[in-house]
């Protein structure tokens, strides 16, 4: 790379001041410097990409939460997210004095990279134009199967563009196309070099294999990391996306592309933040119950949360509304399932459920829980909280429990232990009375009862009329301690009917996160593992998925509009924040 004619440099002026605070370091690419910026100079790298790869009736759910948990608050989280949006503010008048300074066209455009601070591979490109104009762009990489292609809704004069899946501590090329409405293209080119990745991630060794190329579903693999950052890999397992700021594990991906996180305790304080892949905020909201592990999109404007209540963890269901931050709903499980059963692993008085997963069942208003304690998937009426049915070994269940549990049938059927995020399968056989289950089957039982330990991902059919369960498909047990998956885990059914799954196993002595991607036919198409070379190899994930890079929510990133701040008044005033 020739580094001769580049000079870094950080931001200064608008942005760059509110955000020092921050720590916030913004880089530019264009190809001549811009004197009296609002963001100040921009400087001019030359490289091309490359790429390595080295989820009985019951008493209906309250109205309202009735109880606050008894934990210690954590201001922290509530004054990172004030912080974070008058950062935000401050930012946005900046990118819009640049955009109506009148110095930046579609020929010479301003690019700034990870303007937010908070997702340092992605960048906006910022200009005007004299006509309107409809634009495309790719960003590239190492191969058709890496490379990214968005075409941008409409005709427009005004262009704050995103750049998502930049290579780090290199040179991307980025391609802009533009079409006018008499039909005449032009091109721009661009090379967009971004920061080293950061040293807990620049530590992880990723190991590729595309066996069949063909039959990769396009996208990006996106990981939930434990501990803080979400970060997506290409098809040749290179990053190219990822996360600064404080997370927990609640992650979901909402259709329109954008991404609610949280930062949580388990019980306790959290804030839940409703963000684009560049980092730009859209919400923030607080909830009083923690959040456990997951986030769920019930598609009316509300979310399900799961988070603990009293003294017991990780059993209770919450409902807020996103437009106003409340509280809504509650449900404890507590008064929905029986207690009592004991005899697996790690059900205790405290965490007898262990809720890690709300999925929604498509077209009707019921949900399933996953209660890893209990070895159990239960479908539930939201909101009346009635239970429906519950998929799990018999053993342990109370008499009152037995007409509720579904009954296996088939042949080579094997119950699941200690599983992690199920969902509901678009219709696979025609039938509206069968419901086709997928599941990350953890299998801690195993072992415990003297069988072979292995993990799986595992698809069943549901038959709600004859109340019975049949095994579809699996894959997975063949590897047996190989890909053993002691916690955590995923399962996905990807549209051209792959499927992909998110071990993380431990055989060698540390945790190793291995995403797989299979053929309907059970063949291998793609698979990426990952070690730590300090941390004793350990890299802790909690969930994957496979996703576009680019969504709707990329037309119009809403620069200069208020983010909603649904923080309380009285939370900030408890925490000291004005």
């Amino acid at each position: 790379m020739a580094r001769a004619a580049i000079a870094r440099t950080t931001a200064v002026g608008v942005a760059a001041t509110a955000l020092m605070a921050a720590v916030l370091v913004v880089s530019f690419v264009r190809g001549l410097s811009v004197p009296g910026s609002a963001f100040g100079p921009t400087v001019s790298p030359s490289a091309t990409p490359s790429a390595e790869a080295s989820v009985t009736p019951t008493q209906a759910p309250t109205q309202a939460p009735t109880q606050a948990p008894e934990v210690t608050p954590t201001p922290r989280y509530v004054a990172q997210a004030v912080d974070r949006l008058r950062n935000q503010a401050s930012v946005d008048a900046g990118l819009l004095q640049e955009l109506d300074s009148g110095r930046y066209a579609f020929e010479d455009p301003l690019v700034v990279v990870d303007p937010y601070g908070y997702s340092p591979l992605t960048a906006l490109v910022v200009f005007r134009s004299a006509v309107p104009l409809q634009v495309s762009i790719r960003v590239e990489g190492a191969d058709p199967l890496a490379s990214v292609d968005f075409a941008f809704d409409g005709y427009r004069t005004d262009f704050l563009l995103p750049v998502h899946g930049l290579f780090a501590g290199r040179g991307t090329a980025v391609r802009l196309t533009a079409r006018d409405q008499e039909g005449r293209t032009s091109t721009k080119e661009l090379t967009v070099e971004s920061e080293p990745l950061p040293p807990d991630l620049a530590d992880i060794v990723l190991r590729t294999r595309l066996a069949q190329p063909a039959a990769y579903r396009p996208g990006f693999t996106f990981y939930c990391l434990l501990g803080s950052r979400k970060v997506a890999l290409d098809a040749h397992g290179v990053i190219r996306w990822y996360t600064e700021g404080e997370y927990g594990a609640s992650t979901e991906y909402l259709p329109n592309g954008r991404i609610l996180m949280a930062a949580a305790q388990s019980a306790g304080d959290a804030v839940i933040y409703e963000t684009d892949l560049i980092g730009r905020v859209f919400r923030v909201l607080y909830a009083p119950y923690g959040l456990h592990h997951d986030l769920t999109d019930l598609g009316d404007g509300t979310w399900l949360a799961t988070g603990s209540q009293g003294e017991t963890l990780a059993d209770l269901v919450y409902q807020m509304d996103a437009a106003t931050g409340q509280v809504v709903r509650t449900l404890d499980l507590k008064r929905v399932l029986t207690r009592a059963r004991r005899g697996l692993m790690d059900a205790s008085a405290v965490d007898w459920f262990h809720l890690n997963a709300i999925s929604l069942v498509p077209g009707r208003s019921d949900i399933l829980v996953s209660g890893r304690s209990q070895s159990a998937v239960v479908c539930l009426s939201w909101p009346a909280g009635d239970v429906r049915w519950i998929l799990a070994n018999p053993d342990g269940w109370q008499p009152m429990d037995e007409s509720l549990l579904l009954r296996p049938v088939g042949d080579g059927f094997e119950w699941f232990y200690n599983q992690h995020d199920p969902k509901i399968l678009p219709d696979q056989d025609g039938d509206p009375a069968t419901l086709d289950l997928l599941l990350f089957d953890n299998g801690n039982q195993r072992p415990l009862n003297g069988a072979e330990a292995y993990s799986r991902v595992v698809q069943y059919r549901i038959d709600e009329r004859k109340r019975t369960v049949r095994q579809i498909r699996q894959y997975g047990k063949q590897y047996g301690r190989t890909l053993y998956t002691e916690q955590w885990g995923s399962a996905d059914l990807l549209p051209n009917g792959n499927l992909l799954g998110g071990f993380v196993p431990n055989a060698a002595g540390f945790f190793s996160p291995t995403a797989i991607e299979t053929a309907p036919d059970g063949s291998l198409v793609w698979q990426t593992s990952a070690f730590s070379i300090r941390r004793n190899g350990d890299v802790y994930t909690y969930r994957v998925q496979r996703l576009p890079i680019y969504g709707p929510e990329s037309n119009d990133l809403g620069i200069g509009t208020p983010a909603l701040d649904l923080i309380p008044a009285e939370v900030k005033a408890s925490h000291g924040i004005s």
